[in-house]
């Protein structure tokens, strides 16, 4: 079973419900670490999952669609755009090799290259 990790799947923004904190603050997550706008845990936390998981739908915020993706390996980006969300991992990635190019003869020879 690989590790699992939280995501927002609307536009929106991820947030989590009153609902969802008070399940997290049981857990041990200390106060300063869940806020109005946001949460400062990674995404990854198991106590963050275990509410995502016990709670369902009653875990997001209204403007939050709140779901679990399973990692593959143990690395991972999230991408955002307008509050929705996409869990990466390094395998998806289409990875571009800076190679050294050589100059052509003419362009070496230049006097505009400094």
């Amino acid at each position: 079973m690989g590790i699992k990790v939280v995501y927002n799947a609307c536009y929106g923004g991820f947030g989590i419900s009153r609902a969802a904190k008070k399940l997290l603050r049981f857990h041990g997550v200390r106060e300063d670490l869940l806020r109005v706008e946001g949460i400062f845990l990674p995404r990854h936390d198991w106590r963050l999952v275990l509410a995502v998981e016990m709670l369902g739908e009653g875990a997001s915020a209204s403007c939050a669609d709140l779901k679990i993706a399973e990692l593959t390996g143990d690395r991972y980006i999230i991408n955002e755009y307008d509050g929705s969300e996409r869990v990466i991992e390094p395998q998806q990635i289409a990875w571009v090799v800076a190679k050294p190019v050589a100059l052509h003869r003419s362009i070496r020879n230049s006097r505009y290259v400094a």
